[in-house]
């Protein structure tokens, strides 16, 4: 690396450097071709001169993705973290961390271990970790090494929590109480054990206070306890008003209807979108009636968007006449003034929306004046192929509508496909090589 006065003026440099990350924007493969000569690239750019190094380091170790089933990469990358002459520390904002468990069962776990070298990654805006084993750490090392991981992590706003598993809802509130910082939050497929869910008992002396500035909120009841738990903590925690305006409600079964239905009512007039996934495990839609007989939206008066998720109501599925069943009657319970309806569905041919009671949605919409500001109906989810086809037929069925509401067909977006809806995808991800 020369440290001569650069040729080139600094924007030019910058637009340079900018070009070479954009060659792989459109990759989700972060081991495919273009990604490696991406990295290639920035790696010879930072050693350039000294004026290329901060923007160059920037867009190399701005996303670390530490992959399952690598125990070698991911031990050396934590211990490049201890080493003092580490440099790159800085420049990480997005870190995805996946442990082997995920994946093949126990595999070699080493994320524990590693989390006081990982805890120096004070940058950090975006964490996600996959399949970690929280609940194998003892009770003083979870207070040793495990809080203060997610502690030090000051800068971090949006945290994925995905096929984890905890000891007991104390000590996954404990992680999220440290995350001051914290503005979106997803807990999917995350487990409490289940030895202690029948006994379930919230710590209340100290009480945990929730991240102040959370706003965004998706979360789903894998295992028994993940409403109760983190819904009970932000709705009831003394002193504290959620101030969700984004929910993500995934996996929502009949015993848990009447959970959801108080916390909807303690944020109040905070929410503007709702997501929903109602479950019945049976066909008889029980669960479906039970979240319509408890759903109340009168204190939501803020409330424009509503999108029902994951309504598959294609053969073979055997609950598919029931699937949507619910949805003209949460329909009818709105109180502020709706601007977007947005149903995902699984489709096989056009002929599959016919089990959705678009006559019923219709009515619903024109006679309730909460539903006169509607600009958008989206059906989301028929596939490339016929894609044209169901715009065309869902543009014919809801012409009842009137020509003031743009009726749509979409594509899952790909961010939907792979499973995260409330991370954005990142500008680059690349797999931390040792």
């Amino acid at each position: 690396m020369t440290t001569d006065t650069p040729i080139l003026p600094p924007e030019i440099i910058d637009a340079i450097i900018d070009q070479i990350d954009a060659l792989d924007q459109d990759s989700i493969d972060p081991t495919d071709d273009r990604s490696i000569e991406r990295r290639c690239a920035l790696a010879a750019c930072a050693l350039t001169t000294k004026s290329w190094v901060p923007r160059s380091r920037f867009y190399l170790f701005h996303t670390v993705h530490l992959p399952p089933n690598d125990f070698d990469r991911c031990t050396k990358f934590s211990a490049l973290l201890a080493d003092p002459a580490c440099t790159i520390i800085p420049y990480v904002r997005t870190l995805i961390i996946r442990e082997a468990y995920s994946f093949t069962g126990m595999g070699a776990l080493w994320f524990n271990d590693a989390l006081k070298d990982l805890s120096q990654l004070t940058h950090v805006q975006t964490l996600s970790i996959f399949g970690a084993r929280f609940d194998r750490m003892r009770p003083e090392d979870w207070s040793l090494s495990g809080i203060p991981f997610f502690a030090h992590m000051k800068g971090v706003t949006d945290l994925h929590l995905t096929s984890c598993q905890f000891r007991s809802p104390d000590q996954c509130l404990d992680a999220l109480s440290v995350c001051e910082s914290l503005e979106s939050l997803l807990v999917r497929r995350t487990s409490l054990d289940m030895d202690v869910l029948y006994s379930m008992n919230l710590r209340n002396d100290p009480p945990l206070r929730p991240p102040p500035r959370l706003t965004r909120l998706s979360i789903d009841s894998h295992r028994m306890g993940n409403y109760d738990a983190v819904l009970k903590w932000l709705g009831n925690t003394r002193g504290y008003s959620p101030r969700i305006q984004h929910l993500v409600l995934e996996r929502v079964t009949d015993t848990e209807t009447l959970q959801v239905s108080q916390f909807l009512q303690h944020l109040g007039p905070c929410l503007e979108s709702l997501d929903l996934t109602v479950v019945d495990i049976s066909d008889e839609a029980d669960t479906q009636e039970a979240f319509c007989k408890y759903i109340d939206f009168k204190h939501n008066t803020s409330l424009q968007t509503l999108y029902f998720d994951q309504l598959i109501i294609c053969e073979p599925y055997p609950g598919r006449l029931n699937v949507a069943r619910y949805v003209p009657e949460v329909l009818k319970t709105v109180r502020s003034p709706m601007k977007e309806l947005v149903l995902r569905v699984q489709i096989n041919t056009v002929d599959d929306l016919e089990v959705i009671d678009w006559d019923e949605i219709i009515s619903t919409i024109k006679t309730n004046e909460n539903w006169s500001s509607l600009e958008r109906v989206v059906v989301a989810g028929p596939r490339k192929e016929i894609l044209k086809q169901a715009t065309e037929w869902m543009r014919v069925r809801l012409r009842g509508l009137g020509g003031q509401v743009g009726v749509h067909c979409e594509l899952l977006p790909r961010i939907q496909v792979l499973g995260v809806r409330m991370a954005p995808p990142s500008q680059s991800v690349a797999v931390w090589q040792a």
